[in-house]
């Protein structure tokens, strides 16, 4: 009864500072793992399907017809709407769980060019286990996937802007290979990542 109207209550004052904090506030922080749909269902948002082809517009062979689908997969759509808010701020981080596809696959490579232009720093750490691709590790045993509805492989990204730092390396990259087991090991470990 009365204890759940007052979180019902607090619940509806929380969502509304926290809807008043996302109008107002510039984004300096974006961290998730955003869905995997390479046949998006978010086509209809005009605004970011615009932000999308950005990634595309200086590649001719990817303006072809057909050509450069995959960039409107849904994870794409949230690294580049984050990035977009990262650039309005001019400073902040991106982290994000997300499909690996991008860092290698042609497809990607205006939003990879991109990504390196808007941030000062990116790390990488590529989980791979791509089932779609039978990965393996480099010495030929088994390679698992992190999570076990997802049959593409991942990668965890921290993007940085933060102009008034110099960094040593505007660019790490990483992979881990083996069993699921000893990468979830390796993830809880207190291993620093990056």
């Amino acid at each position: 009864g009365m204890e759940f109207d007052f979180m019902s209550e607090a619940l509806a004052h929380e969502a509304q500072a926290a809807n008043a904090t996302k109008a107002d506030t510039p984004f300096t922080a974006v961290v998730g793992n955003p869905p995997y749909a390479g046949h998006s269902k978010n086509n209809k948002i005009k605004e970011i399907v615009a932000l999308v082809h950005d990634y595309k517009k200086d590649w001719p062979d990817l303006l072809k017809p057909g050509q450069g689908k995959w960039l409107q997969d849904d994870y794409v759509k949230f690294i580049r709407l984050s990035q977009h808010y990262l650039d309005r701020t001019g400073f902040g981080i991106l982290g994000f769980v997300t499909n690996h596809s991008y860092l290698d696959n042609p497809t990607f490579k205006g939003m990879r060019s991109r990504l390196k232009d808007s941030f000062d720093q990116i790390r990488i750490l590529d989980l791979h286990g791509n089932v779609k691709k039978g990965e393996t590790a480099p010495d030929g045993s088994p390679d698992g996937g992190v999570f076990e509805e997802v049959a593409q492989g991942v990668a965890i990204v921290e993007a940085i802007k933060n102009p008034a730092k110099r960094y040593e390396d505007d660019l790490w990259r990483d992979d881990l290979y083996g069993t699921v087991a000893h990468k979830l090991d390796y993830l809880v470990s207190g291993v620093v990542l990056f």
